[in-house]
Order: C-alpha cells, then sequence, then structure tokens
C-alpha cells in the first residue's frame, strides 16, 4: 500500500512497523469473502475521537481555495500577477480507511491497493510555473545562492507582508491567529495514538493472525501497512495485485484487524483529549473561525 497525499500523511502511517509472528488463524479465505457478513461495510464510515478537532476532506478544500483566492487579492496589490494552481477535488479516503490496512473489498477488487482517483485534480490545465518574482511576493523570501532562503521586505516598490502573501491571507483567514488548518496538537495526538497503539498486545495478535491467513492463502507478509507494496510496479492494478489486495482485505476482517486497532486507538486518543482538553476546544474554535472566513472569501472573490 503506498497511498501518497496529504490526508495520507495526516493518518500518520508509518514506514516500518512491528515485525509478527505467524500463527494460526481459521479457515482458508474463500473468493467470495462471505465468511464475513459485514465485509462490504466500509471501515471509513467510523470516526476516530481526534478527527472532531481535525479538518475534513471538505474542510480542507474550503481553506485551499480560500486561501489560494486571498492571496491572489495580494499579489494584485504588489503587482505581481498569480495564476493560481489548479483546485483539487476533495480527497475521499476517510481518515480510518488504509489506517489499519486495507479493508474494502469491492475497491480492492477493482483498484488493488491503489487509491481510486485521490485527490484528482478539477481542471487538466497544465499549471505555470512560478517565476523568481512571483514566488518573492507569495512566501517573502527569495532563494540565495550562498545561504539558500532569505527574507525579501519589497517588491516593485511595495512592501511584502511578513511571510509573503501566503502568510497575510493565512492571518486574515484565522483572525491573527497562529494556527492555519490542522493544529499541531491535534496532529501530534493523532501520530502518537497511532504510535501506541500499534505495538498494543491486542493489536499485536490481530496481525498475527492477519499475517497467517495471508501465508496460508500464498501471500506470506508481515505487516498490513505495507503489504502489496510488490506488486505495484505499473500504472494500474494488475490482476494479481487486485487478487491478493482482496485476499488481503478478507484476512484483515477475518483477524479483525481493522476493528481491533480502531478500538484500541479509540481508547488511546480518548485518554489524550482529556488531558489536552482544553487547548483542544480552542483549537477547534479557531478551525471553525477560519470555515466562516473561508466561506466569506469565496463569496465576495
Amino acid at each position: 500500500m503506498n497511498p501518497t497525499t496529504r490526508r495520507v500523511i495526516k493518518l500518520a502511517l508509518p514506514t516500518s512497523f512491528i515485525t509478527t509472528l505467524l500463527i494460526g488463524c481459521s479457515n482458508t479465505i474463500s473468493s467470495s469473502g462471505k465468511q464475513n457478513e459485514d465485509y462490504r461495510k466500509p471501515e471509513g464510515s467510523r470516526s476516530l475521537p481526534i478527527e472532531k478537532y481535525l479538518l475534513s476532506n471538505d474542510e480542507e478544500l474550503i481553506l485551499e481555495k480560500a486561501k489560494y483566492s486571498a492571496a491572489r487579492s495580494c499579489m494584485e496589490r504588489l503587482e505581481a500577477r498569480f495564476p493560481p494552481p489548479a483546485h483539487r477535488e476533495p480527497f475521499k479516503l476517510q481518515m480510518t480507511e488504509r489506517r489499519y490496512g486495507i479493508t474494502n473489498r469491492d475497491e480492492a477488487k477493482i483498484h488493488g491497493y491503489r487509491v481510486p482517483a485521490a485527490g484528482k485534480a478539477s481542471s487538466t490545465t497544465e499549471e505555470e510555473p512560478l517565476t523568481h518574482k512571483q514566488l518573492r511576493a507569495l512566501f517573502g523570501v527569495e532563494q540565495g545562492k550562498e545561504k539558500g532562503v532569505a527574507k525579501v521586505s519589497h517588491i516593485n516598490g511595495k512592501p511584502i507582508p511578513e511571510g509573503g502573501c501566503m502568510g497575510e491571507a493565512e492571518r486574515n483567514l484565522s483572525n491573527r491567529q497562529r494556527v492555519y488548518g490542522d493544529g499541531r496538537l491535534a496532529m501530534n495526538i493523532s501520530q502518537r495514538s497511532f504510535k501506541k497503539s500499534s505495538s498494543d498486545p491486542r493489536v499485536r495478535r490481530a496481525i498475527e493472525k492477519w499475517s497467517s491467513c495471508m501465508e496460508r492463502n500464498g501471500h506470506p507478509y508481515e505487516n498490513p501497512l505495507t503489504a502489496g507494496e510488490d506488486l505495484m510496479n505499473g500504472r494500474s492494478a494488475s490482476e494479481q495485485e487486485r487478487k491478493v489486495a482482496t485476499i488481503d482485505s478478507d484476512c484483515n476482517r477475518e483477524a479483525k484487524v481493522a476493528k481491533t486497532w480502531f478500538d484500541v486507538e479509540s481508547d488511546i486518543q480518548n485518554g489524550l483529549i482529556a488531558d489536552h482538553e482544553k487547548e483542544l476546544d480552542e483549537l477547534n474554535q479557531i478551525k471553525k473561525r477560519e470555515i466562516v472566513n473561508s466561506r466569506k472569501e469565496l463569496q465576495i472573490s
């Protein structure tokens, strides 16, 4: 599995995981998957406790569009033309999808281990590369030959706001708060809970059962988060990749990997949230203001 968009980065999936011992699990998976009555229900339909404090896919897109809209107004003020990059459609992958391995059998049969239409651009127009002048105005810095990045204070005789037009846009949309988009604390809790849950004995046992199930079906993988990476060679899923991914999703459900892991991580997150409830509530209020301001920006732009 190799999802590569920002939304998957938010899921905090590590490259390496735990080494598992292969132990027995029950009957061999059939191609129909009928041993699991609920295999059609996507695991992503369940929400982790921390998601209350993170942006949804649609909210992320709103903030992105609003920031580019506000930044363009700033660029015009600086007389630096700025063609924003093509906006992307909302990323459809929910937070708990693929977080604990592949579980959607219907998607596995069609797309293998690949995320279908992930973050697809809404326009086929090729994006223009930004000039040095545009980059200076956008971010308030200039790439130096010796010192790397250096701050720039003016362009076309006009003062560049701190952090460039992007920095100004974020400050305006967040009512001049130091946070824009997902708060670092909420992201940190998501990452910490995932890391801690991955070593929980209940999760380890479920993964061992999954690994044994995969080996019995002819695919000796040890990690449900990296299974199938050796099959993702072409631009689209091969028949073999789709077959293995389907077996993987069946083994995941038989061994109850996603269910067990979700329950364990939810308990961990509830504890971490209780420890930081005040700070998270403040971040949530900032997030709500940003969404309101972003909607207003898009109405007047």
